[in-house]
């Protein structure tokens, strides 16, 4: 697991979502303290959301549709 600052993943952030596709995992930081992890979809992970995109929906992933809902009702 490589570690990087809130800054350093702002400043680099196509680079290491590129290396969390190939299966780099990082522990974002702000101010030393923790703050997220980006990792790659486990591959029934991506298999079960790209079968619902195929679908026409990502219901099966409903944290997906969610901010869609909320930008809708602004």
């Amino acid at each position: 697991m490589r570690t990087v600052s809130i800054t350093e993943f702002r400043a680099d952030l196509s680079r290491i979502l590129n290396e969390a596709e190939r299966g780099v995992v990082y522990r974002i930081t702000r101010g030393g303290v923790p703050i997220a992890r980006i990792e790659p979809f486990a591959e029934d992970d991506r298999r079960q959301l790209e079968a619902a995109r195929r679908a026409g929906a990502s219901r099966a992933w409903p944290f997906l549709d969610a901010g869609a809902r909320e930008e809708r009702k602004a």
